[in-house]
């Protein structure tokens, strides 16, 4: 192409499928391409490149590969210097990682001035391309012209259609012959036509070009809208003065509509995805925030000052056993029995929400008096009383519940909130299986427990925490090992039992900073006997639940043991049943790397868990250790009699050792021993103690 030519030429980069891309700024500042770059640079080609037209423009555009022309078309200028100026398209080479790309300078095509060809009345013709003869581009036009819902036409000065080209009989429904002569106005519906002459008449003064959508009439009075570009002619078409290009927007309205349905139907979608639980079907925490924010006002704008509302937070008790026993599909069937039959129960303005996991909230809208929040609070309790089936499983199952009222209990979506979830555990605590609404008494336990919170992490930080020791006899009463027990000696309290911090720390995980440090601690002072010459003894170590199922456990136990140079063999963890089995295929793995390292293990409070006898022969331990609650008994209950002689019996055919804790007497330790138990830990023999007592009193015999 030559240079003035090229820089005078401005290219369409198409890119499928099917939208456009100018190749380079230039295209800011079109020169002859005015209108066609104007309207793809705007809002306005939307409907035109989705269009029927487009559809075609864009197969024709990249059906073949290679730089073959595919469509030309004519554009004149208002500049008398170049009466024949077009415009031609082609499809690009695609190089490699950047897609199809328009011509390069100098490849595939050229433009010429042809005066030969005749588009209109023996008007000059636009430029063709190399290697076609000018009638064919006339052909091709006059076949895209007529195979598109597209009508090319010209009128006067005098706003009369001069000459038509394209499908002026499928649009306006009768022949182009139809309308030559005839006014423009004729072709627009009687309410666009004021529209129609103001937009032509600035195009006839000099605006140079421009697009509006219109609505057209048929023959038979149909009213149908189109897109309307259009252009002032040059001087040497004398007997036009405007030319304009129509295209049919009636079908593309239609394509336009459904994709609108299928806009709004996303838009639904995702609507409901953001603000419902899609398990359960019952809103989620986020939108229920905002349905109690609404709430909040409402009652706040209320005339009638007395009326409450009411949050109520519902745990179901004991989910995660559920889970376990039957499965998450069968827990997932029971979390939609419950959503299900709580809606049975709520009224048209109550709000139900899962928060997460088996926790639920409500708002009870407008309840009147507190008298009423309780006889709500027993319904919703008493629907707990038959059992859920889920996967056709009868399932029998409780609830927690706690209520905070608005205003007395808070006026803000979070603090009611908060305080039905306070009230929601103080009610498990207290039992399970009830329903608590929010008090003074909760309140002060959420304080105390948020300043044991924050007592217990500066403990951490200044090591505060101690070990003490109970010596685990044989049934000579000799001393065969030991049980590591933490104690926190704090500054303003002095020495605090683990019964009254543990709990708080676990809830926290605080526990697990805790656990880390009483493991160093007892495996320095393994060391610190040894070097002194006492002989090795095994030290039990507790392992909180919460802490076992941290997945970096072994990692952490051996990092201490290399670190501290303890003999693993001299460390015993004691685990409880249920602690292994809230995960038992991890919590069995867990244990097997324990062995591994060396360690021996224990089940703790034996006989208390619900797969005792089951699961046992499952675990890698060494000890089974009893619970208190058995010994407490012995020997005058018989039941308590016949529990540890099975667990002896269990125990000693799978090659277990025994110990029996919480000794007490004289008369349990000889009943015990009677019965062939192998150790015995307890009051009788010595309470915990710390290292140096326990060297005075036992390692120095």
């Amino acid at each position: 192409m030559p240079v003035k030519a090229r820089k005078r030429f401005r290219a369409f980069t198409g890119t499928p499928p099917g939208m456009y891309r100018p190749p380079s700024p230039r295209l800011d500042r079109p020169a002859l391409i005015k209108w066609p770059y104007k309207y793809l640079a705007s809002a306005r080609p939307i409907l035109i490149l989705y269009s029927p037209f487009h559809q075609q423009l864009n197969r024709v555009l990249f059906q073949n590969d290679g730089y073959r022309p595919r469509f030309a078309f004519s554009k004149r200028t208002r500049s008398k210097q170049s009466p024949g100026i077009g415009c031609a398209g082609w499809r690009g080479r695609r190089r490699p990682g950047r897609g199809d790309q328009g011509p390069r300078p100098g490849e595939g095509m050229t433009m010429k001035k042809s005066n030969s060809v005749k588009l209109r009345g023996g008007k000059p013709g636009p430029f063709t391309v190399d290697g076609e003869e000018p009638g064919e581009t006339v052909k091709r036009l006059t076949r895209a012209l007529k195979s598109l819902p597209v009508m090319y036409f010209e009128m006067n000065g005098d706003f009369e259609i001069k000459s038509v080209t394209g499908e002026t009989n499928t649009l306006l429904g009768h022949p182009a012959g139809g309308i030559i002569g005839r006014p423009a106005g004729d072709m627009f519906a009687p309410d666009d036509r004021g529209k129609a002459g103001d937009f032509f008449s600035r195009i006839s003064n000099g605006s140079d070009h421009g697009g509006d959508e219109f609505s057209m009439i048929r023959a038979d009075g149909s009213v149908f809208p189109v897109h309307i570009c259009a252009t002032s002619l040059p001087a040497d078409v004398p007997e036009a003065r405007i030319g304009g290009l129509a295209v049919d927007l009636s079908k593309m309205h239609g394509n336009n509509r459904d994709l609108e349905k299928k806009h709004n139907a996303l838009i639904d979608y995702a609507i409901y995805d953001s603000t419902h639980d899609l398990l359960t079907d019952a809103f989620n925490r986020d939108m229920f925030v905002t349905r109690l924010q609404v709430e909040t006002i409402k009652a706040d704008r209320r005339k009638n000052k007395e009326s409450i509302f009411a949050v109520m937070c519902i745990g179901l008790d004991r989910f995660k056993d559920v889970n376990e026993m039957y499965g998450t599909r069968t827990g997932d069937a029971l979390l939609k029995q419950v959503v299900a039959r709580l809606r049975d129960l709520l009224r048209p303005d109550d709000v139900l929400a899962r928060i997460y996991g088996d926790k639920f909230m409500i708002i009870f809208s407008d309840v009147g008096t507190y008298e009423d929040t309780i006889t709500i609070s027993e319904k919703i309790s008493r629907a707990f009383g038959d059992p859920f089936f889920a996967e056709g499983i009868p399932i029998p199952i409780s609830a927690s519940m706690g209520i905070s009222i608005h205003p007395d209990d808070g006026r803000d979506a979070e603090e009611l909130m908060d305080k039905a979830d306070a009230a929601m555990y103080y009610a498990k605590d207290r039992g399970r299986n009830s329903y608590q609404l929010f008090s003074r008494e909760i309140h002060d336990g959420i304080v105390q427990k948020l300043r044991l919170e924050s007592d217990l992490r500066q403990a951490v930080r200044k090591d505060e925490f101690l070990m003490y020791y109970q010596p685990i006899v044989d049934p000579a009463g000799a001393i065969a090992g030991m049980e590591s027990l933490v104690r926190w000696q704090s500054p303003s309290k002095g020495l605090v039992m683990p019964s009254e911090f543990i709990h708080v720390a676990e809830k926290s995980g605080i526990i697990v900073e805790i656990g880390y440090r009483a493991i160093e601690q007892v495996c320095l002072q393994n060391m610190e006997w040894l070097a002194k010459g006492y002989s090795p003894y095994t030290v039990a170590v507790n392992l909180s639940t919460y802490q076992f199922r941290r997945p970096d456990l072994v990692k952490e136990i051996a990092a201490i043991i290399e670190r501290t140079g303890a003999d693993p063999r001299r460390l015993k963890f004691e685990i409880t049943e249920t602690g292994i089995m809230e995960n038992e295929k991890e919590g069995i793995e867990r244990l097997h790397e324990l062995k591994a390292m060396g360690c021996s293990l224990s089940i703790d409070d034996f006989g208390t868990g619900y797969s005792s006898f089951s699961k046992i022969h499952d675990l890698p331990v060494d000890t089974l250790k009893t619970d208190k609650s058995f010994i407490d008994n012995v020997p005058h209950s018989m039941k308590a009699v016949a529990i540890l002689t099975a667990i002896l019996n269990l125990a000693h055919n799978l090659g277990f050792s025994v110990v029996a804790e919480g000794i007490e007497n004289n008369e349990q330790y000889d009943f015990l021993r009677s019965m062939k138990c192998d150790f015995f830990q307890g009051y009788y023999f010595s309470k915990p103690l710390p290292p140096e007592e326990i060297e005075k009193q036992f390692l120095l015999r």
